[in-house]
């Protein structure tokens, strides 16, 4: 009895200790929304568009993880932003930047103040305080500035065309600048629709192979930026 009773306890304390393990390797996370605003003056006066996107974080730096399964995760899902301009011209601020893929994941951390807090520069902590404040804040030029295109044929995805921040009116006339772009959180829905604009980023024959393939490098890397992950929900 006193036999079965002591493997009892030891069992016992051997999944208490697994339980211990486990929830030490287990990460935090934390899910965001920002709005991503485009302003640009133009001779007909300002006009602006948004997009709402999505953030979800885990973070894990458990000294019981290897040191590749550390640190600071994203996923990220949302769509460009459309600016409507003078003579049906649409400016797109994209989900990328010129160093980064998918530098929306960072653009809420690297363009908000906020205190303090524990825990990595771009990770959950900083999150919550930002979600928690609806914070704000404008974006200034550097590494994960958004790039900004547009096309010569909407009904084209070739004629992508990079546009200089700092010189809209080499691509849409004398007097059109642009005044600033802005993040800020918000409990709003994912904003959807970007497809109503440009039919064929859901045309099999466009972006899948070897359509896709046909495209040039440099229009690839760009037509990436205009969405991220599943944005068909509204939830």
């Amino acid at each position: 009895m006193k036999h079965e009773f002591r493997s009892c306890a030891r069992g016992f304390v051997a999944l208490l200790s697994l339980g211990l393990l486990l929830g030490g390797c287990m990460p935090e996370t934390e899910t965001f929304r920002y709005r991503l605003t485009a302003e640009v003056d133009t001779p007909t006066g300002l006009k602006s568009g948004s997009s709402v996107i999505e953030v979800e974080l885990s973070e894990n730096d458990s000294q019981l993880l290897p040191i590749e399964a550390r640190g600071v995760r994203a996923t990220l899902r949302g769509e460009a932003v459309a600016v409507d301009l003078p003579d049906g011209q649409v400016l797109f601020t994209l989900l990328r930047s010129e160093i980064s893929s998918d530098a929306a994941k960072w653009f809420a951390h690297e363009t908000i103040d906020t205190p303090e807090v524990d825990g990595h520069i771009w990770g959950v902590a900083r999150a919550r305080w930002m979600k928690d404040n609806k914070a704000s804040g404008e974006m200034q030029r550097g590494d994960y500035f958004p790039m900004l295109v547009a096309f010569g044929d909407p009904n084209d995805p070739a004629s992508i065309q990079r546009v200089d921040p700092d010189d809209l009116a080499a691509s849409f006339g004398e007097g059109v600048t642009l005044s600033r772009i802005t993040v800020q959180l918000t409990d709003d829905p994912l904003t959807i629709g970007i497809e109503d604009r440009l039919g064929w980023l859901v045309d099999p024959a466009v972006m899948e192979n070897p359509g896709w393939q046909s495209l040039p490098l440099d229009a690839r890397r760009l037509l990436l930026g205009l969405r991220a992950g599943k944005v068909g929900s509204e939830k």
